[in-house]
């Protein structure tokens, strides 16, 4: 029987089963975070596919203002003793509460956060490796690479560890393309003034070329 590696150490209760179901080939269970699961074959072998999805938590933010703290000077201060650091800790707890508050600095770590993640998949070499081309045709279909992109204020967007700051007309692209289907690009260029179609083209193969976009 298969057993996820830290089940030794969490040491679950068994006898006190919250869900005991059985999923046929090609079911697909959500389970919220923090809650284990413990398959088990029956019958037979099996194999089963578990994903995981880890988006910016709180504990992300707090290492986060921790680090970035420092450049306070209250976070600087050496420490002795309780009694003598009350009023000291007391001010620490009020500008930190006020720090993790601001706007601004929620928007540079939810920034900085997608832009430490990296996607690596092979690249299209039919296109993107061949010297003769430095576009892509019209029925080319494009699409993200995947679910690891930010779209934040400003018109930004944060992708595959590149920030890109975006015109009113590409960021509707981007939106187009944030659906999730596979489009091409004449479906993109249709929804532009002919005038710019030229400028998204290539765009669209500058973003390919270093990964934030997907050619299919």
């Amino acid at each position: 029987m298969h057993r996820s590696k830290d089940m030794p150490e969490y040491a679950p209760n068994l006898d006190d089963v919250y869900m005991d179901i059985v999923l046929e080939a090609g079911d697909v269970l959500y389970l919220p975070r923090g809650w284990w699961h413990d398959p088990i074959p029956v019958g037979e072998e099996t194999v089963h596919l578990a994903v995981g999805i880890f988006p910016a938590y709180t504990h992300n933010y707090l290492t986060w203002v921790s680090q970035n703290m420092v450049e306070k000077e209250i976070a600087r201060a050496s420490l002795s003793h309780y009694e003598s650091d009350k009023e000291l800790i007391a001010q620490l707890a009020e500008q930190t509460a006020e720090y993790i508050k601001d706007k601004e600095n929620y928007h540079k770590f939810i920034e900085n956060f997608y832009d430490q993640k990296r996607v690596e998949k092979p690249l299209n070499l039919e296109t993107l490796g061949n010297y003769q081309y430095d576009s892509i045709s019209e029925n080319q279909k494009i699409s993200f690479k995947a679910k690891n992109h930010y779209f934040g204020y400003e018109n930004k967007i944060i992708s595959n560890g590149y920030g890109i700051s975006l015109d009113e007309e590409f960021g509707d692209v981007i939106k187009f393309l944030k659906q999730g289907q596979e489009v091409s690009l004449n479906d993109i260029l249709e929804k532009i003034s002919e005038d710019k179609r030229d400028k998204v083209s290539q765009l669209i193969w500058q973003l390919s070329y270093i990964g934030v976009l997907k050619l299919s």
